[in-house]
């Protein structure tokens, strides 16, 4: 049995981001899109020069004071900033496709290795040979497509060379699909879309300026948004007497709320963690690249592929912490492993006797059970042959924790063989029994701190 992760806090967004719909008349769409473009072309000439750079030093400081005088100071940080972060995000995006791939190639060798029709091991080690001659002699040519572009994944990562698409790779790759009876743009629609993806009006926000910062203001009350011009463009300003800006009318409100975080909220979620590191080769990140290998065949296997595939697991992570955030809740991250087994082994058929017959419990609500206690500080495990609170008066004292294999503290042992806690101790007859070495199986310390003031008891 694998070492199961700490649960941890989530740390919340570090920034908030507005967002509204502009509805603008003729010029000041046309000052918009001047600006847009302008920036645009000035991010697109520090990207390529940013991946030109490679690993090492960025030379920010030299790339920003290049783009000053044809911007602004604060222009020229947010372009070297997005082209930094974009470059450091496509580097990220070639090691996770290095270690998928290498996973699905060791995947299918695993397969290969084992003659057709046959299995190979026990429990979560069986591996299972491919069912006919003809899927084997594919799944042969499979191997070798994935070995060459792991070859070109490598050799790119050791030159540092990767590549970042300004405008987004899908709309590119649309370009050459326009003819096709399905794609619903005609070639001036897609260039329209395309130059609009590819303008540039991002700001860096600052701390302690009103509005925003002195890029990018908007007053949600006043109902106004002023956009500060690169210089080139300082001629398009309608604002006289002061610096280069242009101010619009908004007819919609903006909707804002900070993301300050409540440490001592009263109220806390928490999460399920599927979304932990790749490289530790958790079971979403094994499912996209070696799926044909694990997820069924045939239409059923292609549709449950399909599904996990398309989940967006880092926007759905970064919305939930967002939003527990601007409610002053806490997201706790607990490891996901054993859940489902201890779920249905412990928690199932209590809460079937304590859940109104029209409800059917599910696995899921026993693994959610699991969950929410791992979260809390709390064992997976429930002690066997604990009888409910109403009878609990005519069964006598509580059966005692299982531990060792010791005479008297002999219990059922849980999936996996590992036994839950350790054997029970003694205390002073004015206390109640505490939680003990309970927690010891599934965790190694509480989701928060044991100095914490509002801890009640700390464990040990």
């Amino acid at each position: 049995m694998r070492q199961l992760a700490t649960p941890f806090v989530v740390a919340p967004p570090a920034g908030a981001r507005v967002r509204t719909r502009l509805r603008v008349d003729a010029a000041d769409e046309h000052v918009l899109w001047a600006v847009g473009e302008h920036l645009g072309r000035l991010g697109g000439r520090d990207q390529a020069t940013r991946c030109r750079l490679g690993r090492g030093d960025d030379q920010r400081t030299d790339r920003k004071r290049a783009l000053t005088p044809q911007s602004s100071s604060r222009w020229a940080g947010a372009i070297t900033r997005t082209s930094n972060d974009q470059w450091e995000r496509a580097h990220r995006n070639l090691g996770d496709a290095r270690a998928g791939l290498r996973r699905a190639t060791k995947k299918i060798r695993a397969r290969l290795a084992v003659p057709v029709g046959q299995a190979r091991g026990r429990d979560h080690s069986r591996v299972q040979g491919y069912h006919s001659q003809a899927e084997r002699f594919q799944k042969q040519r499979r191997l070798q497509h994935l070995q060459a572009r792991l070859a070109e994944v490598e050799a790119r990562i050791a030159q540092s060379r990767v590549s970042v698409c300004r405008g987004g790779r899908r709309i590119a790759k649309l370009r050459h699909a326009l003819d096709r009876a399905d794609v619903p743009l005609t070639p001036v629609e897609w260039r329209a879309r395309w130059e609009a993806e590819r303008l540039f009006l991002t700001a860096d926000g600052e701390a302690d300026k009103a509005w925003g910062n002195e890029t990018i203001r908007v007053h949600p009350d006043e109902r106004w948004l002023e956009l500060r011009l690169p210089s080139p463009l300082a001629h398009l300003s309608n604002t006289p007497g002061r610096a280069a800006t242009y101010r619009l009318g908004c007819p919609v409100a903006f909707t804002y709320r900070a993301s300050e975080w409540a440490a001592q909220a009263a109220s806390g979620a928490v999460r399920y963690d599927l979304f932990l590191d790749p490289a530790r080769g958790r079971w979403y990140a094994d499912a996209r690249q070696a799926g044909r290998e694990t997820l069924g065949r045939g239409s059923r296997g292609r549709r449950v592929r399909r599904t996990v595939a398309g989940i967006p697991t880092r926007a759905f992570r970064e919305l939930l912490v967002g939003m527990a955030a601007n409610a002053e809740l806490w997201v706790i991250a607990v490891d996901p492993g054993w859940t489902s087994k201890w779920g249905q082994s412990y928690w199932k058929d209590p809460l079937n006797h304590s859940t109104s017959q029209a409800v059917t419990v599910t696995g899921h609500h026993a693994a959610a059970v699991v969950i929410g206690r791992r979260g809390l500080g709390f064992g997976a495990r429930r002690r066997p042959g604990v009888t409910g609170l109403h009878r609990r008066m005519g069964n006598g004292a509580l059966p005692a924790r299982p531990g060792n294999h010791a005479v008297g503290r002999e219990g059922p042992a849980p999936p996996g063989g590992q036994w839950a806690a350790a054997p029970p101790r003694k205390t002073r007859q004015a206390e109640r029994i505490g939680l003990g070495d309970q927690v010891a199986h599934d965790r190694s310390v509480p989701p928060v701190s044991a100095t914490d003031p509002d801890v009640s008891r700390t464990v040990s």
